[in-house]
């Protein structure tokens, strides 16, 4: 076997057992889908102490940005992970390539700041490695830009094929509060 293709496929093997998905592996293994899709085979048959559940290796299109982007708390949720990431990613090496260990890390830092912050009781679940590989890609190809807002001065996501939101997900929820609040004090 040809050295390089080996290790390009162990390298497909730890990203597929770290649950990314069939396209990611791909891109950044530099293998064909069906040598990945293979990859994918010999951990199930080889590995019995991995999940096959956790195993991201589903076909179909590639997810856009606007999937993960339809919720103001994902968007929330969001700008933190690609504030962690770029920082992880220093910056300059963001439009270059997709960083696999700036990835692992901002998405390390964005559970361990979710779980610090208890925001699993709440009705969402969060982002998924999944869900963070595309924003990744998609900041990298441009059709996700970050919009700084005028009034808080956070800087959020915005993909350009998602339905245009005139309001800021950090200040929308002061505007939610305040209403209910009015609406409180009238009753």
């Amino acid at each position: 076997m040809n050295p390089i293709k080996a290790v390009r496929e162990l390298y497909a093997r730890k990203l597929a057992i770290l649950g990314h998905s069939t396209m990611f592996i791909s891109r950044t293994a530099h293998l064909t889908e069906s040598q990945t899709r293979s990859v994918f085979a010999s951990i199930k048959e080889n590995e019995p102490h991995v999940n096959p559940a956790n195993l991201n290796n589903r076909p179909g299109p590639q997810r856009k940005a606007h999937t993960v982007l339809n919720k103001r708390a994902l968007i929330i949720e969001s700008t933190l992970f690609i504030t962690l990431y770029i920082q992880s990613a220093n910056k300059h090496n963001v439009m270059l390539s997709e960083n696999v260990e700036a990835l692992h890390s901002a998405y390390r830092l964005y559970l361990g700041i979710r779980k610090d912050l208890d925001l699993r009781v709440h009705t969402w679940d969060g982002l998924t490695i999944t869900d963070c590989e595309v924003l990744v890609r998609d900041l990298r190809s441009e059709s996700l830009h970050l919009i700084d807002c005028p009034r808080c001065k956070v800087s959020y996501p915005y993909a350009l094929d998602q339905v245009p939101d005139a309001t800021c997900p950090f200040c929308a929820p002061d505007k939610y509060i305040r209403k209910k609040r009015i609406t409180k004090s009238l009753d």
